[in-house]
């Protein structure tokens, strides 16, 4: 009982800690889960937040569940110092038609893949004199994430990188500086090849019930697989997202074949 609890009381003991050296205004664009989720760091932290967003509606939602400010997109990027930009990859034609607008702005990505959008990102900030920064927060769409991690790449318009890591310190989360080529490194052994074979896992569970006449498999499970199974329902609850990192990962093609290959060096040490 008392392991259950303590990480609970630990988790929200950090909460409670948390001070920031400076409030900020901070404008997100997007009302999806990781906006969500930064929203509510934002919020519990103090800053001052401003939603907003092409659906409106939306936005509005998002800002009153955490008691922020809605704002159109200008009247938001006028007043934001830091701008957020929430959005999935499919956004960046979005993107493109408003970055003339972020002219002396911090600007944050928190896309997952870095590799041709960090390039185009930062030749806008290059065009709009804006100070681009990529991030990628390492959790998925949880409230309140004290604690978890977020790695932050610096590009060539970037000021005050320092400024940067100490604002995510104090907002709760660990910091990791990195390179773009050193993070897509690092996310195709993290990410591609972790949910290649958990998309793999997902299909061959399904056809062996199939094919062996499984119906009810979950009065089977153990507590190993049950814990599986929560992994590989998470993964399917995103797997538009899953599927993008899987295209754009530079390196995705090759850890798939090194990890196939390892799968078949497996069966044949297994033999039979």
């Amino acid at each position: 009982m008392v392991e259950s609890i303590l990480p609970i009381l630990f988790s929200y003991s950090k909460m409670v800690q948390i001070n920031p050296g400076k409030k900020k205004n901070i404008t997100v664009i997007g009302y999806g889960g990781m906006a969500r989720s930064l929203i509510s760091l934002f919020s519990l932290v103090g800053h001052n937040v401003v939603v907003t967003g092409r659906n409106k509606e939306k936005a509005e939602r998002l800002a009153s569940e955490f008691k922020v400010v809605y704002m159109d997109l200008d009247s938001a990027l006028n007043w934001g110092e830091y701008i957020i930009l929430a959005l999935s990859p499919s956004s960046f034609d979005y993107i493109l038609r408003i970055s003339p607008k972020f002219t002396s702005k911090v600007v944050m990505d928190i896309f997952s893949s870095k590799n041709e959008i960090f390039k185009e990102l930062e030749k806008l900030s290059e065009i709009y004199s804006f100070n681009y920064i990529s991030t990628h927060p390492l959790f998925g769409p949880i409230t309140y994430p004290v604690g978890e991690r977020i790695v932050i790449i610096p590009s060539k318009t970037s000021k005050n990188v320092n400024e940067i890591v100490n604002f995510w310190r104090e907002c709760g989360l660990n910091t990791t500086v990195s390179t773009v080529e050193e993070h897509e490194k690092a996310m195709a052994i993290v990410q591609v090849l972790a949910h290649f074979y958990i998309l793999g896992l997902h299909k061959s569970i399904d056809e062996l019930r199939k094919e062996l006449g499984i119906e009810n498999l979950s009065n089977f499970y153990t507590t190993n697989f049950k814990e599986l199974n929560k992994i590989i329902e998470k993964v399917s609850n995103i797997l538009p997202v899953i599927l993008e990192i899987q295209k754009s990962n530079p390196y995705a093609y090759k850890v798939r074949d090194i990890g196939v290959n390892e799968l078949q060096k497996i069966k044949e040490e297994l033999g039979g």
